[in-house]
């Protein structure tokens, strides 16, 4: 099975537009399975509803992790040459740099309850402004993803359909090849190759749905919803034991600053007086972390959690 001049393919099938289009899709995917994750959260107590609020506008790893799967550094496939880590690493960092007019007011007059229906609107809304920049990430080096890659995947996947009899002579198949990206088929295989090989790299963020053992693993939105919803699990935990960890400290403080004498097992009014100042003069600045995210890209959502974050206080 033959192909002539397969580099000079996409060009001629104006693949790039369709890619454009796959990379939109996958977008708006990701924005839908990010909001539906981050609503699923059960809510804080009354005491951390607003600094968990801010560490979730603030910083959106959480939402990154399907850009950055456990295994992304070992995936090194023959025919997936270009190096996605780089792109992935570039849209994360802009992620959080587009903060909606008003959110600061929103979030504060919230107080954090982001399961309100206005709580959830700002959280779409917020979701939704990212957008425009992740996709630019991704467009900007998708011809090299193009060239490098998603032809010889397409090419695979219309291969896949004949014998090995037939795929091992030497017939000329590139008109029908030609044929075959622009079918249902076709843009089928190449939109799932875009998918799974340039954006969400994963075994647990694939495309289509895929039998493990007994069970089904969902692909798609939903896969991605489960896949950030886990994420978001461990960084819920974290938080807890976090907050936990400065209510002692603010405690300690209050014990050591107090009247000793009068001060027994419920604070008094002086006591709960230190408890107050301690947190008014050490904020509470919690750092969650998230496996296989760059460390460049973890300062960087750092930073944008402590600039909300300073002005909601």
């Amino acid at each position: 099975m033959i192909i002539k001049g397969i580099e000079t393919i996409p060009q001629s099938t104006r693949m790039g537009k369709d890619v454009y289009d796959d990379l939109t899709y996958c977008m708006q995917q990701w924005q839908e399975a990010g909001y539906k994750a981050a609503m699923a959260v059960p809510e804080p107590e009354k005491d951390t509803r607003l600094e968990f609020a801010i560490t979730l506008f603030g910083n959106l790893l959480w939402a990154a992790t399907v850009f950055f799967p456990p295994a992304f550094a070992a995936a090194t496939a023959t025919r997936v040459a270009f190096a996605t880590a780089s792109t992935a690493t570039k849209a994360a960092s802009v992620l959080g740099a587009v903060v909606g007019a008003g959110t600061v007011g929103k979030l504060v007059n919230l107080e954090g309850k982001l399961n309100s229906p206005p709580g959830k609107q700002l959280m779409s809304e917020h979701l939704a402004a990212q957008v425009p920049a992740l996709l630019k990430e991704y467009a900007d080096d998708a011809d090299q993803f193009i060239n490098n890659s998603l032809i010889h995947l397409i090419f695979d996947a219309y291969a896949a359909r004949f014998s090995a009899a037939v795929r091992g002579n030497n017939d000329d198949h590139t008109e029908q090849f030609k044929q075959f990206i622009g079918s249902v088929a076709g843009a089928q295989a190449r939109r799932k190759a875009v998918w799974e090989k340039y954006v969400f790299l994963g075994q647990d963020t694939a495309y289509d749905n895929r039998a493990d053992l007994d069970d089904t693993v969902p692909g798609g939105q939903l896969g991605l919803q489960k896949f950030i919803g886990k994420q978001l699990d461990l960084a819920v935990a974290d938080f807890k034991r976090q907050w936990k960890a400065f209510e002692d400290a603010a405690w300690r403080y209050a014990r050591a600053h107090s009247d000793g004498r009068t001060y027994g097992r419920v604070p008094n009014a002086s006591g709960y007086a230190q408890y107050v100042t301690y947190k008014r003069r050490t904020p509470f600045k919690p750092v969650l972390s998230y496996k296989g995210i760059p460390e460049a890209v973890v300062v960087q959502q750092q930073a944008n959690q402590q600039k909300l974050a300073a002005g909601v206080r």
